[in-house]
Parts: C-alpha cells; sequence; structure tokens
C-alpha cells in the first residue's frame, strides 16, 4: 500500500466472509438484539459531540453519502491546508469507488435517505437527538432546533443535561 492507494483489496471481499458474518461481530451483534437492558452513559459535551459526528458519518455513509466529513477532517487536522485538500479529495474518490460496489444501483449524488433502512434510521435518530440536545441548550435556532424525524426501529434516545458544581 503506497499513500491512498488501496487496490482492489479494500472492496473485494469475495474470498473473504461478510463483516456481520464473523463470528466475534455476529455474536455480539446477537447479544445487543436480544437484551432489554437500558443503560445510562454520564459524558462531557465533548463526549457526547464526538459519538455525535461519528454517528452522523455512519448513518450517511451507510445511506450513500461517502464523504465521511467529520472522520477525515479529523484524520488530516494539523496537516498543511493544501495537503488537507489533496488528501481529502483522494479518500472522497476512492469512497465514491467504494459506493459503486456496494450500492451500484445508485448515483454518485444519490442517497437512500435518513430512514433508508433500521440501521440508518437508528443511527440517525441518536445522533440528531444528540444534536437536538444541544440545540435546547445553548438555544440554537437552526435545523438542530426542532427534534429529529421519526425513524429506525429501536425509538429514541433520552438525554438530561447535568448540572457539574
Amino acid at each position: 500500500m503506497r499513500g491512498w492507494d488501496f487496490g482492489d483489496e479494500i472492496f473485494n471481499r469475495s474470498d473473504k466472509a461478510p463483516i456481520l458474518h464473523i463470528p466475534c461481530y455476529s455474536q455480539c451483534f446477537q447479544l445487543i438484539k436480544l437484551t432489554n437492558m437500558k443503560y445510562r452513559i454520564e459524558l462531557s459535551e465533548e463526549q457526547m459531540s464526538l459519538i455525535a459526528q461519528c454517528l452522523e458519518d455512519v448513518s450517511r455513509f451507510a445511506s450513500g453519502q461517502w464523504e465521511m466529513e467529520n472522520t477525515i477532517e479529523a484524520m488530516v487536522k494539523g496537516l498543511p491546508f493544501e495537503e488537507q485538500i489533496k488528501r481529502r479529495d483522494e479518500a472522497e474518490e476512492l469512497l465514491r469507488k467504494a459506493k459503486k460496489v456496494l450500492l451500484p444501483e445508485m448515483q454518485d449524488n444519490s442517497s437512500k435517505g435518513y430512514n433508508g433502512t433500521d440501521f440508518i434510521g437508528n443511527t440517525y435518530q441518536i445522533y440528531r437527538t444528540i444534536l437536538h440536545q444541544f440545540a435546547k441548550d445553548k438555544n440554537w435556532n437552526n435545523v438542530y432546533s426542532s427534534p429529529a424525524l421519526p425513524s429506525g426501529s429501536l425509538g429514541t434516545i433520552k438525554i438530561e443535561a447535568v448540572n457539574v458544581s
């Protein structure tokens, strides 16, 4: 591998099991689906923002919007501006190639939408609810000022602001 040239290896897994059929991944996925436990997680604002950014990238990626904006920006942060742009553009071209392999029926500028599958809808629901909470807490007047649209199959998440003294 040199630079961003991953070759066909990254896109061609015909001789390997799909990722969700690898025992570790599928067993973990089954455990998640089979339990009815609820969890409470305490996060800093920065941690919650990072989760929202990651879930937004994953949700958009799964729907066919392959820019991975938050992830790529974090990866090239600190490089000279021209190098950041060059690497971002090269990565986006490789992601466009991946889209053609994984979603050959979709055009470059098309997507499945925020609720195209349960996975897309569930990840959308979580990241969008986090951003809505930030909008309420900071009195934003933007797209996140309204709650997330109904989506996915897991329902909404509950977020409570915690006062830290």
